[in-house]
């Protein structure tokens, strides 16, 4: 994979190498399906995986899935990915499905059942073709609007913690320490396309509405700094609800059999 030698690029991707050492994201010769959905952050993921493939003899291939909401601009993301799935020489594997429909079964919100069911499908398609690893292109400003979000909401430990870089030890997000203005300069100086989703600036949804607003406000009246901050939180949270959690887990099991055992 043809890398342009300006410095970003080299940051970038030893940012990605150092996040994959840090949290173990791979292991020489795992199969690992990327999630692309077209965007800057996903296209960013499968040219860095495939820039680094052959430093862990990775065997990638690429998932997408149409979720049925946005007419032709989703049509368009879907062909969109299958070329670029062809143009990598990487098997595709494209789904869809009825999220409207998921969310009046199940009683979700419209972001929750496209979140289910994209995971559903990932999950499924990593199972029968032998993937070990699904990668996602959740990236730094991602983690920090998840992380106020939950704040917002009165969140505990867990949910404060934001996006963790490795989840059940199959879901892992290489790009989780990039910021989003790193990532389109990543792009652009390597000449790559993606597409934008309308739908990602659509005020109705509370993500949308602290990414475009609360956090421009908070970084232009506050500090500047408010996403580093709030992703440096993220993670001290995250750490000490994992450490909580590996010492009361051996306590609550024991109790648990004590009980048992007496009963």
């Amino acid at each position: 994979m043809k890398i342009s030698p300006d410095g970003l690029s080299r940051r970038v991707l030893q940012k990605v190498r150092h996040t994959i050492h840090t949290y173990g994201l791979f292991e020489t010769g795992d199969r690992v399906l990327a999630a692309v959905s077209g965007g800057a952050d996903s296209v960013c993921l499968l040219h860095t995986l495939l820039s680094l493939a052959s430093e862990y003899s990775l065997q990638l291939g690429v998932a997408h899935l149409h979720h049925g909401l946005r007419g032709k601009a989703a049509d368009r993301d879907s062909e969109f990915v299958a070329d670029l799935a062809r143009r990598c020489q990487l098997p595709a594997f494209m789904g869809s499905a009825d999220i409207r429909g998921l969310k009046q079964r199940r009683g979700l919100c419209l972001e929750e059942a496209a979140r289910q069911a994209r995971y559903h499908f990932l999950s499924q398609i990593a199972d029968q073709h032998r993937f070990r690893k699904i990668a996602v292109g959740h990236q730094q400003d991602d983690n920090a609007e998840l992380t106020l979000m939950f704040l917002i909401r009165g969140s505990g430990a867990r949910g404060a913690g934001g996006i963790p870089p490795v989840r059940e030890n199959r879901i892992v997000r290489p790009l989780i320490d990039l910021r989003r203005e790193d990532i389109r300069g990543y792009l652009k100086a390597n000449g790559l396309a993606w597409v934008q989703d309308a739908s990602n600036q659509d005020p109705v949804f509370l993500r949308n509405r602290v990414r475009v607003e609360l956090l421009p406000t908070l970084a232009r009246e506050y500090n500047p700094r408010i996403r580093d901050v709030l992703t440096r939180f993220a993670r001290v949270t995250r750490a000490e609800d994992d450490w909580l959690e590996s010492l009361t887990g051996p306590l609550l099991a024991a109790a648990c059999l004590a009980r048992s055992a007496t009963s």
